[in-house]
């Protein structure tokens, strides 16, 4: 942390983050602090040595490596991107598969050809066609990759009008028998080709602990004996059998085994939350459909969003790396790109980082058996509320739990020129859009917007002369070195970007969009909607 910053204000520090507040009841300075905590493993640690090592049913075939290899030193950075991006056909056309090099697209929730999720086969397949002709289309450069298309067909094609439906997998896995799942997957398996598609996000193995869960219907069963007898079964009904001619033949599509791991066993049975569970029960419960998928040749497998004790999955490299791919795949089907080095550099600066938060929480007392309890405040608004919710989330991870509390515009301005907060962030946008508004008002020394009383005179210097220079490359980089340095000095700490606008509500039409300026994303004087 910068030397310059002044954050501390009364018996608490100050941390940078409006439009939310962090509160803290003040404690009695006459009084001893804690001992220091013992140290304690990290609750979402895994020993990858007690994890089973399903036997994967494919050798490796060094033909088809080397074919890989050579590919890939032909594809440029932008080919390399598009492979691992999927977009929606909602939102895209067979010209931007084209454009873009994506590697797979999929038909998410109530997406369907041209918008029309009631659409005949027969249109569903000439879009999948449209869609694999332009992402082999090698006219503009290009290796031209064959695109993948996946879709949730579960208990059938469920997207097609027409199509055998079968029923939801709890009532699947009343009937206690592996073999009609294994004729069921079949079916399925049969229909989605016929659409021209041909991955599906298929099997479902969680093992619903808790039927508060509004999606506990998607398991089979809350016994991981009855998933897993499932599992294997409805994979090579997908798939084929491994080794076989019929495997991934022209009647079978690829599986993607989901989702990764106890999706059905968060506390409370909240959707995407966090299993606060032993490890081996992890292991035991929730992870026992998962080695007869593997074991069947399972081609995909997909991560949950969820937690398993307050460590994201997506995050947790033990989970990820070391216990699903190094135990479960050969060492070779993890290997990394080059150019994906710093996306791995930029998870183990998180890591270290929440490493580092813990160790000084354990220094003042704190720990996974003693956490600091917050009042994290903000205003009753979605796009100061989201944020608020994700700094909740991340502060678990150093034995910090918060606790939202949403306050009326009416009272939040008075409360802010009270000052009654013990640490606040400004939150409130990104210098570049407009850098005299934000770094003036939000980082300028003696500013009464400057809730967090950061004041660095060498960066008050920098603010003056990007406002003055008349060239716009030279200011654009001088503002971007503000920008950087304040989030280095955690005076704008970077927790989300805001992309509604333009890029989840493709509905919004003729949206005007600034340049450089604070309405970035948000003129919508000109827009209509559609829908």
């Amino acid at each position: 942390m910068s030397p310059s910053m002044s954050l501390v204000r009364k018996c608490g520090a100050a941390f940078a983050l409006v439009p939310f507040l962090l509160m803290l009841g003040c404690k009695d300075a006459t009084k001893d602090t804690p001992a220091p905590a013992a140290q304690v493993e990290d609750p979402a640690a895994v020993h990858p040595e007690i994890w089973p090592s399903p036997k994967w049913p494919f050798e490796k075939d060094a033909a088809l490596e080397e074919k890989v290899a050579a590919l890939l030193k032909k594809m440029t950075l932008e080919e390399k991107v598009g492979q691992v991006v999927q977009g929606d056909i909602c939102c895209m056309k067979p010209e931007d598969m084209k454009k873009y090099h994506l590697g797979s697209i999929l038909a998410g929730g109530g997406s369907g050809p041209g918008g029309n999720d009631k659409a005949p086969p027969q249109v569903w397949l000439q879009l999948a066609d449209d869609f694999y002709t332009a992402s082999i289309d090698t006219s503009n450069g290009g290796v031209g990759i064959p695109m993948i298309w996946g879709i949730d067909a579960m208990h059938g094609h469920s997207n097609i009008v027409g199509a055998v439906l079968f029923p939801h997998n709890v009532g699947l896995g009343a009937t206690r028998n592996p073999k009609l799942l294994g004729e069921i997957a079949r079916v399925t398996a049969e229909q989605v080709r016929t659409t021209g598609i041909d991955w599906t996000f298929a099997p479902t193995v969680t093992v619903p602990q808790d039927d508060r869960w509004g999606r506990s219907y998607e398991g089979y069963s809350e016994d991981p004996g009855v998933v897993a007898s499932y599992a294997g079964a409805f994979v090579k009904g997908l798939q084929g059998e491994p080794g076989s001619p019929d495997f991934l033949s022209g009647h079978h599509v690829i599986s993607s085994t989901k989702h990764f791991l106890a999706d059905g066993g968060t506390d409370q049975g909240r959707d995407q939350g966090d299993a606060r569970i032993p490890e081996t029960t992890l292991r035991d419960i929730h992870n026992a459909g998962y080695v007869p998928a593997i074991e069947a040749g399972v081609q995909t497998i997909m991560i949950s969003f969820s937690s398993w004790n307050g460590a994201k999955h997506s995050g947790n490299k033990g989970l990820m790396t070391e216990a699903a791919h190094g135990r479960y795949l050969p060492a070779a089907s993890i290997d990394v790109l080059p150019e994906q080095a710093y996306l791995h550099e930029l998870l183990a600066s998180l890591l270290r980082s929440r490493a580092e938060g813990r160790k000084l929480m354990e220094k003042h007392g704190y720990g996974p058996n003693n956490r600091l309890p917050v009042k994290v405040a903000t205003r009753n608004i979605a796009q100061y509320r989201d944020p608020a919710v994700i700094l909740i989330d991340q502060m678990k991870q150093i034995y910090i739990d918060g606790e939202l509390e949403v306050v009326e515009t009416a009272n939040w301005f008075p409360k802010i020129a009270r000052k009654d907060f013990m640490m606040a962030g400004n939150l409130t946008g990104s210098g570049v859009d407009d850098p005299d508004a934000y770094f003036y008002e939000h980082y300028a020394c003696g500013s009464e917007r400057n809730y967090t009383n950061y004041c660095n005179p060498e960066l008050e210097k920098m603010y003056e002369q990007q406002s003055v220079e008349p060239d716009q490359e030279k200011r654009k980089q001088i503002v971007w070195e503000i920008d950087r340095r304040l989030t280095e000095d955690a005076a704008r700490p970077i927790l989300y970007r805001y992309d509604l606008g333009t890029c989840r509500y493709p509905r919004v039409k003729n949206t005007t969009t600034m340049v450089n300026s604070i309405f970035n994303s948000w003129r919508l004087e000109d827009a209509w909607l559609d829908q």
